[in-house]
């Protein structure tokens, strides 16, 4: 079997029969297997195969989140994971271009993809690490890692597994250029403060776990601030002082569980040793003085590292509205809103330092910034992940 499917549901039988019928689809032709983990109360039906591909049932004891993935990794026949959640739909054409990137590097253990979602691109917000919703494992690999983490529920286990395989010595890699998953957010049944109070909690216990111990003040605060931020444009503050008060027993999990990254290793998964690198560029330039595109996910970490090699933060840009009027580590925050702003702030003595917030964005701030002839001025982070441009397959 090359290709294992595992997509994990709760309560929406309807969408998962839909995903389950698009993958086979997806899927027709190929070796490979559809297993569907019911998270929920609600019975989910379906055929033994669907476009001859096999699909199976497997019930968790109770709603066990993203662990019960587990659940199927554990009789999974395929030699690579294919993991969608149960309202998100897979392109026939990257399946070849993403097993072509495993084939092609044996130290690949996870493959992402560019995902549309409702209204805009989705990704995460730190760009080193894969989006969740669709996303593919050597099998090997995932289950020598441990799998998915089993006290996360849901919500960033995406980072926890990311940084076990960085730990492990794999790369993660990225099906570029095209669309290769959709993800259909279902508003109803949503409750925004519940999620906010599993990011917010997953997200401290993430910094514990694994940042060196220098690093986590600062990635606390930055979660903490930026959730805050979203917390009350959402109307959801109740989720976020419930996730403040999970701070302490978040440190306590995360340093009785603590596999600190090694310094090599947390450079790359959090951008900092690729902020290093940009550094030595804007002073071989010799450029004093940057606007930061977009705040990403552990600012602080990176607002160290630049102000060491004695270059200067003017501002941050950002398109997300919870940044308005906001000001962040010491440095106002410009909401962008149309080009114009941009075109006001011009200044032949700054710089532009791009790709720490999600791929998305990058590609966005790449438009913009090229729309007003300012690439030239602009330097660009590159994340650890290894792509393929699927239209090239």
């Amino acid at each position: 079997m090359d290709l294992s499917v595992i997509i994990v549901t709760f309560n929406r039988p309807q969408r998962c029969f839909d995903v389950v019928k698009h993958t086979a689809k997806a899927l027709a032709g190929r070796r490979a297997e559809i297993l569907v983990v019911n998270n929920g109360t609600q019975p989910v039906d379906l055929p033994e195969y669907m476009e001859e591909i096999p699909c199976r049932i497997l019930t968790a004891p109770r709603n066990l989140g993203a662990a019960a993935k587990n659940i199927a990794m554990a009789v999974a026949s395929g030699i690579y994971l294919l993991v969608l959640d149960d309202d998100a739909y897979i392109e026939s054409d990257v399946i070849e271009p993403m097993i072509c990137l495993f084939q092609g590097d044996p130290t690949l253990g996870a493959v992402s993809f560019r995902i549309a979602g409702n209204t805009a691109e989705e990704a995460c917000i730190l760009p080193s690490v894969f989006h969740g919703c669709a996303c593919a494992f050597r099998r090997d690999i995932l289950q020598a890692i441990g799998g998915y983490p089993a006290d996360f529920v849901y919500y960033g286990e995406e980072y926890d597994v990311a940084f076990r395989l960085y730990a492990a010595g794999y790369k993660t890699g990225l099906c570029d250029k095209y669309f290769g998953a959709r993800h259909v957010r279902e508003q109803s049944g949503r409750n925004i403060s519940r999620i906010i109070h599993y990011l917010v909690r997953n997200n401290l216990y993430l910094w514990f776990a694994y940042f060196p111990l220098y690093a986590i003040p600062g990635a606390v605060g930055d979660t903490l601030r930026y959730y805050r931020l979203v917390a009350q444009k959402e109307g959801a503050e109740k989720g976020f002082w419930q996730g403040c008060l999970s701070l302490f027993g978040s440190a306590a999990r995360g340093l009785h569980k603590r596999k600190v990254l090694p310094p090599v290793i947390f450079g790359l998964a959090s951008l900092n040793s690729a902020v290093e690198n940009a550094c030595l560029q804007l002073k071989n330039k010799g450029v004093q003085q940057v606007i930061i595109c977009g705040v990403g996910k552990i600012p602080s970490v990176w607002k160290k590292t630049i102000e060491r090699h004695l270059i200067r933060i003017q501002e941050y840009w950002d398109f997300n509205p919870c940044w308005k009027n906001q000001s962040l580590l010491g440095k106002p925050v410009v909401y962008i809103e149309n080009n114009a702003q941009i075109r006001e702030k011009l200044n032949k003595n700054t710089a532009y330092l791009v790709g720490m917030s999600a791929l998305s964005e990058t590609r966005n701030w790449s438009n913009l910034l090229q729309i007003n002839k300012l690439i030239d001025k602009s330097i660009f982070i590159t994340p650890p992940v290894c792509s393929c441009d699927v239209t090239a397959q």
